[in-house]
C-alpha cells in the first residue's frame, strides 16, 4: 500500500507540472510605462480602414466622432485603437483590437 503522504506529494508536484507551470509562463502582463504611438488613417491597412469606417459611421449616429488611431507597441500583442468622443458627453469610447502585423 502506498503512503498517503506520498500519493498527496505527487499529486501536487503533477499538478505543479501540468497547471501551474503553463500559468505562470503564459500569464497576462502590463508594462509598467505604457508607450503609445499617434497614426494618421494613411498608416492604416485598407481593411483596418474599413473596420473603423464601418464603426465611425455606427457611432456618428450617436454622435461620437474619431479623435485618436494609437498603438502602445509595448504590450503584450499588436493592437490597434481609436478613441471617439461626444462634444455633449463626458464619456469616451475607445475601440481596440488586435492586428496581425504591428507597426514599426
Amino acid at each position: 500500500m502506498i503512503p498517503i503522504d506520498l500519493i498527496f506529494f505527487l499529486t501536487t508536484v503533477v499538478l505543479i507540472f501540468v497547471q501551474g507551470i503553463p500559468r505562470v509562463k503564459n500569464r497576462v502582463w502590463l508594462p509598467l510605462h505604457l508607450e503609445f504611438r499617434e497614426l494618421s488613417d494613411e498608416q492604416l491597412t485598407e481593411k483596418q480602414k474599413k473596420y473603423y469606417g464601418g464603426l465611425d459611421e455606427k457611432l456618428a449616429k450617436l454622435h461620437y466622432y474619431p479623435v485618436l488611431t494609437y498603438i502602445v507597441p509595448n504590450l503584450q500583442g499588436p493592437n490597434l485603437s481609436r478613441c471617439y468622443l461626444n462634444s455633449t458627453e463626458p464619456s469616451v469610447i475607445t475601440a481596440t483590437r488586435r492586428i496581425e502585423t504591428p507597426f514599426k
